[in-house]
């Protein structure tokens, strides 16, 4: 049995492309974005395969850009502002329920 000089290629999950034995995501990846090798700059985020800053793709913060999910993570202040009201609002009628 021979066994073939050509290097062994990693078996990526679909979806993947393999970027020097990486298994990336193209189109979420900040370091092959769009393809391997391309790098986004400081501040940007890879989003669709291409660079885009972090400030338009919804992503606040650092860790959230880091992340490549190309979701938006995090509560916005309106956000936690309305379900405090809310509970506020279901608590305060309950205990008022209740007292009576």
């Amino acid at each position: 049995m021979t066994f073939s000089d050509s290097p062994v290629v990693p078996a990526c999950d679909q979806g993947l492309t393999d970027c020097d034995g990486d298994c990336v995501d193209l189109d979420s990846d900040d370091d092959n974005c769009g393809g391997c090798g391309q790098a986004c700059a400081s501040g940007q985020t890879c989003r669709d395969g291409s660079c885009q800053d972090a400030e338009n793709t919804g992503l606040q913060d650092e860790d959230a850009a880091d992340s490549g999910c190309g979701c938006r993570t995090g509560a916005d202040a309106e956000s936690v502002m309305g379900w405090f009201l809310l509970f506020a609002l279901v608590f305060g009628l309950a205990w008022r329920r209740k007292s009576r």
